[in-house]
């Protein structure tokens, strides 16, 4: 009984290993990617992210950049998605990652939202990148993951909401005046300034509104794929392609920089249909 106990236990200890060494495999294969950014954005605190929603390749580069920031300081993974939530997420990276774990960060009813707005930001992606920063975090990384978003039905519209996120970020931000801060949103938001081209239904993205605090906007595209997002209460599939190549933005973009990824996959959305 005692053998069996053990080799019991052993077979878990192999399996458990097994399992974070192909979560870090993942995450080591866009490292090149993580490395340009954390080169590119040296000097600042606060790094926003500009993405197209539900990708594959998106929250594996995340989890890149982590682990490679996250060995040197505190960062802060602040992701755009209501708050409300930040209680079912907290619980999650504090636990032992079990099944029970993940059904109950599941059962937040956040998670699920009508078909029109499938946006592409709930995802079985998400949800592997928040058990990465688990694994870090048991790995005695200090990490921690802040949901920055607005509860739904709390701000008039899009322009009082990316003021709202803006303001929110800020007051975390300087309450935490060690961490790195990589913020995760769509990529009109993480805009610095609202560009010529924009339509004049167009907010001033989140971006203006962080200035202050000199944040390091990076705009991620992919030469080719798909990704996930809604336009004229559709969501669907959309096609991606750019001509351009990674490197520092022209003068007067809204971004600093450009990471241009080979391929965008669409996500596993949540309640996708």
């Amino acid at each position: 009984m005692r053998y069996t106990s053990w080799l019991l236990m052993l077979l878990l200890m192999v399996q458990s290993a097994a399992t974070f060494g192909v979560e870090s495999q993942a995450s080591r294969s866009f490292a090149a990617e993580a490395a340009l950014v954390s080169d590119a954005a040296r000097g600042h605190r606060m790094i926003l992210l500009g993405e197209k929603h539900a990708t594959a390749e998106i929250p594996l580069l995340v989890a890149a950049l982590v682990e490679e920031l996250s060995a040197a300081e505190p960062v802060v993974l602040a992701i755009e998605i209501p708050r409300d939530g930040q209680a079912a997420v907290s619980d999650y990276l504090t636990s032992d990652g079990s099944e029970i774990a993940r059904a109950a960060l599941h059962a937040w009813d956040g998670w699920q939202v009508p078909n029109d707005q499938h946006d592409g930001r709930r995802s079985e992606d998400l949800f592997d990148l928040l058990e990465r920063l688990r694994e870090l975090a048991a790995a005695d990384r200090d990490v921690s993951v802040l949901l920055f978003d607005t509860v739904p039905g709390s701000t008039r519209d899009h322009h009082e909401r990316d003021r709202a996120m803006a303001d929110f970020l800020r007051e975390r931000f300087n309450q935490n005046a060690t961490a790195r801060f990589i913020v995760l949103a769509g990529n009109v938001h993480a805009m610095l300034r609202k560009p010529s081209y924009a339509p004049p239904e167009m907010q001033e993205p989140m971006g203006a509104f962080l200035s202050d605090l000199k944040p390091y906007a990076i705009n991620i595209t992919a030469k080719a794929g798909q990704f996930w997002g809604c336009r004229g209460g559709m969501c669907v599939a959309h096609n991606e392609s750019t001509n351009r190549d990674s490197g520092p933005a022209p003068v007067g973009d809204p971004y600093h920089f450009y990471l241009v990824l080979p391929q965008f996959t669409v996500a596993r959305v949540l309640g996708r249909k």
